[in-house]
């Protein structure tokens, strides 16, 4: 008996310790996330993306992406931080921080753009530019659906 109750213990613990990094690692993220321009309603894929890039590790109050047992490190072999990965993130992932066409190439906005999101406008541009809606989708983020590529 007290064998299960070490052992739900210790998960408690175990969830809490992942909580605690993985808020931190988003706080972190936020912190750069305005001095690089990412918008607030693309912050939730942010963190996702960067959660997403493999294990976190606190390494003596550093936060340090893990690969192989062994801290991350970029092509200028920076360690990779959440701080780093901010910035890795502005070329993979361009529609996070506001580098969006603001425009439909009709002179109104990307309807697939976070800030400007319209789907009777996606639908329209869909119809009427099947290449366009590509683009604009593509420069969003934003996939279209299977049928209409």
């Amino acid at each position: 008996m007290a064998c299960e109750k070490c052992t739900e213990w210790q998960a408690k613990f175990i969830r809490s310790e992942e909580r605690r990094l993985k808020d931190q690692i988003e706080y972190r993220a936020n912190s750069v996330a305005e001095k690089y321009g990412v918008a607030p309603s693309a912050r939730e894929d942010l963190h996702a993306r960067i959660l997403g890039m493999g294990d976190w590790k606190d390494e003596n109050g550093k936060l340090v992406l893990m690969k192989g047992g062994l801290a991350a490190r970029t092509r200028d072999e920076d360690v990779i931080t959440p701080e780093v990965a901010v910035r890795l993130l502005k070329t993979e992932a361009p529609h996070l921080f506001g580098d969006v066409p603001e425009k439909d190439g009709t002179g109104g906005p990307n309807p697939w753009a976070a800030s400007t999101w319209n789907l009777t406008e996606q639908g329209r541009i869909l119809q009427r530019d099947p290449a366009q809606a590509r683009k604009l989708a593509a420069a969003a983020g934003a996939k279209l659906p299977a049928m209409a590529e």
